[in-house]
């Protein structure tokens, strides 16, 4: 994981990493780009 320099609070993850059941993104708490 990589905290974006420019952008306050995105964090850049690798590639085929799968977050869509994540609790979090579920919630609607944090969303994916």
């Amino acid at each position: 994981v990589i905290k974006d320099v420019l952008v306050p609070d995105l964090l850049a993850l690798p590639s085929g990493v799968d977050l869509h059941n994540h609790p979090l993104v579920t919630s609607g708490s944090i969303f994916l780009q």
